[in-house]
């Protein structure tokens, strides 16, 4: 049974990236994927940067979609963990990881 609240929306951040960790090709799904996203994000909204991250990691690179990429990398490094006290740390972990993939930006996107 999934439990949408908990991990503020965490078990859709997986389902979501179950479906988009994947091409078409070996059975992925990226709207799927999308709608568990949506979903993850509404649960998290001002309080977890899991699913934004697990979006970015698993859906975004795989789509190769550099805008959306950037888009999502704004939205974490705007986030302000201090704001939801108790998820900080976990929140500050995954901005420090946002900042690896970003790194990866050219190897993931050429150029």
């Amino acid at each position: 049974e999934v439990q949408p609240d908990y991990l503020y929306g965490g078990v859709y951040a997986v389902l979501g990236a179950f479906w988009g960790g994947r091409s078409k090709a070996v059975g992925g799904d990226p709207e799927k994927a999308r709608v568990f996203h949506l979903k993850a994000k509404s649960y998290a909204s001002g309080k977890s940067l899991i699913p934004a991250y697990v979006e970015l990691r698993y859906h975004i690179t795989q789509t190769t979609d550099q805008k959306a990429f950037e888009t999502a990398l704004e939205e974490i490094r705007g986030f302000k963990p201090e704001t939801f006290p108790a998820f900080r740390f976990i929140n500050e972990v995954i901005q420090q990881k946002t900042e690896v993939l970003a790194k990866k930006k050219s190897i993931l996107f050429g150029g």
